[in-house]
């Protein structure tokens, strides 16, 4: 190989490397603490136990699908579980503020609305006026560009969930392709990884999700 040759394939390898380490950086934005397929196979008694005792709760496509208009069984299901274990819930979403202080109030939880997801100023400003440590807080929602990337931003531990609808009715589709391909670069990378010690099926039934 000649000298100009061996040059320009040293570069080229620089460069290569460069990009993937951006890459690498860039999706780390992107990466949840955890991933649970329901919301049923969490063990909030475990959470607990690990120092959770606030959890910024997503409410479209996270905790019910985006046309119910009162709390489904799967949602009162899971707030159950969660007070059990005196954690407190916050409802954090973007949606508009008669669709999330509705479903709150039903479920006697507080709420955040038009939160901006990614952004995070909002949101840190009510975990401080309620009282709690950032370490504290576990962020749980379905989309990874808004609701773990905000957790990330924060530096608080995240949980994603697996979409109730196969199909988010408040993106565009640009930013669903975005959230698919994001989400298998993640899985194929070994970013999306379940952990046993902090979820389990606690259920023998299925619950009524509609």
């Amino acid at each position: 190989m000649f000298p100009e040759q061996q040059e320009n394939k040293t570069k080229n390898n620089l460069y290569h490397n460069h990009d993937s380490f951006i890459l690498e950086l860039f999706l780390m934005y992107f990466k949840p603490s955890n991933y649970v397929e329901s919301l049923l196979e969490v063990n909030f008694e475990i959470l607990k136990k690990q120092g959770t005792n606030l959890i910024l709760l997503d409410l479209d496509n996270t905790l019910a699908p985006h046309f119910t208009k009162i709390p489904t069984n799967y949602a009162k299901t899971v707030i159950e579980k969660i007070k059990a274990q005196d954690i407190e819930v916050i409802i954090v979403s973007n949606n508009n503020e008669l669709r999330v202080s509705r479903f709150a109030k039903l479920l006697d939880v507080k709420y955040l609305y038009n939160t901006k997801k990614p952004f995070i100023k909002k949101i840190r400003k009510k975990i401080e006026e309620n009282g709690y440590k950032l370490e504290e807080t576990l962020m749980i929602g379905d989309m990874i560009i808004m609701d773990i990337f905000a957790a990330n931003r924060l530096k608080i531990d995240s949980l994603l969930v697996k979409p109730i609808l196969s199909y988010n009715v408040g993106s565009t589709k640009k930013m669903n392709w975005i959230e698919t391909n994001i989400f298998k670069r993640l899985k194929r990378d070994n970013l999306i990884i379940k952990k046993n010690s902090v979820t389990m099926n606690l259920y023998d039934k299925e619950y009524e999700i509609f």
